[in-house]
């Protein structure tokens, strides 16, 4: 596990430089003087160049608002690798999935890192969902897909990505189900309210 962190790490800064010289090469050329004093280009090293410090101070939230900034100001896929570093950091797995799709759409087939990035999204999308399951009146035994699990409400759930079908039971009231459509590493919690069965 030590050494899959240092893996990660090293990879991230090493990808913060790669980026950085990215963004550098349009900025280093002259503006002329009819434009704007700061051009896209320098607006997105600009805030490229706080995402890298902010990442590396370790505040990763801050990091990843200004790559989206230098991202949207100059959409360079190199950039969308920091990015899915912060949303993997900050435990945002379904963000983290949505970028390096778009990282392996738009980045040319022969992209150095695209091998290690089609594993990990691989790794993410193994990630179990996490469901918290809530009901009132509390102490509902739950089901899910038709197997008892041994938990009353409220309670947390891992299930695999897809659709599951939850169940609420409890003596003296009507059962109650609910479909979900559970996406990798997402967390959500479900409701389930039980009506009192008829006298």
């Amino acid at each position: 596990m030590l050494r899959a962190k240092i893996q990660t790490t090293t990879l991230a800064l090493c990808v913060l430089s790669a980026a950085s010289t990215s963004l550098a090469q349009p900025a280093q050329q002259p503006t002329p003087p009819s434009q704007p004093a700061q051009s896209p280009q320098q607006a997105a090293r600009r805030a490229y160049d706080e995402g890298s410090a902010h990442f590396q101070a370790g505040r990763v939230a801050e990091a990843l608002t200004s790559f989206r900034r230098a991202y949207e100001l100059s959409p360079h896929p190199v950039v969308l690798i920091p990015i899915i570093e912060c949303h993997i950091r900050l435990d945002q797995v379904p963000e983290a999935i949505e970028a390096i799709e778009r990282y392996l759409r738009d980045s040319p087939a022969n992209a150095p890192n695209r091998a290690a990035l089609e594993s990990r999204l691989a790794e993410l999308r193994r990630r179990p969902a996490r469901v918290r399951v809530i009901s009132s009146p509390t102490s509902a035994r739950i089901t899910l897909d038709g197997r008892d699990t041994s938990l009353r409400t409220p309670a947390d759930l891992e299930v695999t990505s897809g659709r599951h079908i939850i169940s609420l039971s409890m003596d003296g009231f009507v059962n109650a189900s609910r479909e979900i459509d559970a996406t990798p590493g997402s967390q959500r919690s479900e409701e389930i309210n039980l009506s009192r069965q008829p006298a």
